[in-house]
């Protein structure tokens, strides 16, 4: 700082030395061919007046010291400027305006400290001097006049290519502007806009403005990251909140929607209400109305057993019964009575006395071997050789028959086919067994049902003379099991 003050000291006393130029009278600036102004001519206020003529006889480039013209004097004045500006300009600028006592604030228009014009503001109600001065110092090109507007005008800005101190380039304001050498001015009117960072440019204040710029744009980049993470966050979230409640509602759909079992149950009931209500000849005649009643009422007397009035079997009824395993087609009903059936008459007709007497007795063996379970393997293949041949003949006599012998000879062909069925898987002894147990009197709508669904069997198809005992037993059937569900439902006994 010592430095710097002893050579702010030297350069100022240069300086001075160089401008304290003494000028002589203004009568002893007279050159030849440079005559001065007359002394004897006053106006009323004691200010000197001049004609036209004498102002166009003034010198332009007068000597402002012996052997020194006025445009000497301002190049030497460039020079010194330039010389210390190059010198002392980055320290100058690195210096706040306030610590050198400079106001950092513009003065107003029609600031009683601010002249409006004079010769320090270059300008001259009297004539226009193309190489004034203009307010802050510098070099105007063209001076401002009374009568014409000046896109360069004098006054506190103006363009200065080399003068050291305030002016720049100011492209039709004063005040402030570019200068290229040494600096900027004290601000004033910029023609591209409001300047956030100033009145005039200062390259190291563009430098930090680009630093700025950078830095901002970096801040700018990571809030933009970290909102792009924020809204990835809330589209996962989104994404998680999506899927739970996806899972909801395959999970009320799983709840609400009927599984294969309860298809299977709905079903079930309506097949039991339809059978107890409305079934038709075939489904009786069939024995499936009277099996699915019966597994009905044996799967709720499993479960509970309430009490209601016996109903009684007639065992002529249940001697035209039949009854085969679940799954098994077989159907001992034509060969129960130990193994003896009648010949229809159209098969009468077609059969041989010999062929009638041989299948007959065959049926009857066996009948007895299945009851006793012996082997029955070639009596059954003599008699399926039997009924086939029976079976050809009859239709070719087709056309020859009455229809109801026709077709009770059929029924007859396929019910023999039947029993042997039965006889083969086993169905003899368990047709015996049932008839046995329900032979006699006292046995009841429950028994028949326990007894059904203890030996897992189901009614087999009604044989020709079987048809009123099937239609009883269905109408009992219905009834019973109407009424066990109506008091299963309610509680009550009946």
């Amino acid at each position: 700082m010592l430095t710097f003050a002893k050579r702010l000291g030297v350069t100022a006393l240069t300086a001075a030395g160089l401008l304290t130029v003494t000028a002589p009278p203004a009568q002893a600036q007279a050159q030849p061919g440079n005559p001065g102004i007359p002394s004897n001519i006053q106006g009323s206020s004691g200010t000197k007046v001049f004609s036209v003529q004498q102002i166009s006889r003034i010198q332009r480039n007068p000597f402002v010291a012996p052997g020194l013209t006025l445009h000497q004097f301002q190049y030497n004045a460039a020079a010194l400027g330039r010389g210390i500006g190059a010198y002392y300009g980055n320290i100058y600028r690195q210096i706040p305006p306030y610590a050198l006592g400079i106001n950092p604030y513009p003065r107003v228009v029609g600031s009683p400290y601010l002249p409006a014009y004079g010769p320090a503001a270059g300008y001259s109600p009297y004539y226009a001097n193309p190489l004034a001065y203009n307010a802050g110092g510098g070099y105007a090109a063209v001076a401002a006049t009374p009568y014409s507007a000046n896109p360069f005008m004098a006054g506190g800005g103006g363009y200065s290519p080399s003068i050291y101190g305030g002016g720049g380039y100011n492209p039709g304001m004063g005040g402030g502007g570019y200068n290229p050498t040494y600096g900027s001015g004290s601000g004033g009117y910029n023609p591209e806009g409001y300047d956030p960072y100033g009145g005039s440019y200062d390259p190291y204040g563009g430098y930090l403005r680009g630093s700025a710029d950078v830095m901002r744009s970096y801040g700018q980049l990571g809030l933009a990251q970290e909102q792009a993470r924020i809204l990835r966050e809330v589209a996962i979230q989104a994404k998680i909140e999506t899927r739970k409640k996806m899972i909801d509602l395959m999970n009320y759909e799983r709840l609400n929607t009927p599984t294969s079992v309860d298809k299977a149950k709905a079903a079930a009931k309506l097949e039991l209400e339809r059978l107890q209500n409305v079934a038709t000849i075939g489904d009786i005649w069939s024995g499936k109305s009277q099996s699915v009643m019966t597994h009905d009422l044996a799967q709720k007397t499993a479960l509970k057993a309430p009490k209601v009035h016996a109903l009684m079997l007639n065992d002529k009824l249940m001697a035209h019964i039949n009854v085969t395993p679940k799954g098994s087609f077989g159907n001992i009903g034509l060969l129960r009575n130990n193994g003896r059936f009648e010949w229809p008459e159209a098969l009468r007709e077609i059969a041989t006395d010999k062929e009638q007497r041989d299948m007959t007795e065959d049926a009857r063996l066996a009948f007895e071997r299945g009851a006793k379970k012996q082997s029955v393997i070639s009596l059954l293949d003599d008699l399926t050789r039997g009924v086939e041949s029976l079976r050809e003949r009859l239709l070719k006599r087709a056309n020859d028959l009455p229809t109801q012998q026709y077709l009770a000879a059929k029924r007859f062909l396929n019910e023999f086919d039947d029993a042997l069925l039965a006889i083969k898987t086993g169905d003899v002894a368990r047709n015996i067994d049932f008839h046995k147990e329900f032979a006699g009197e006292g046995k009841t709508m429950q028994d028949l049902v326990d007894y059904m669904g203890r030996n897992g069997l189901r009614f087999a198809p009604a044989v020709a003379g079987d048809e009123d005992a099937y239609q009883a037993l269905h109408s009992m059937l219905a009834a019973y099991s109407s009424v066990y569900t109506q008091v299963a439902a309610g509680g009550k006994d009946s």
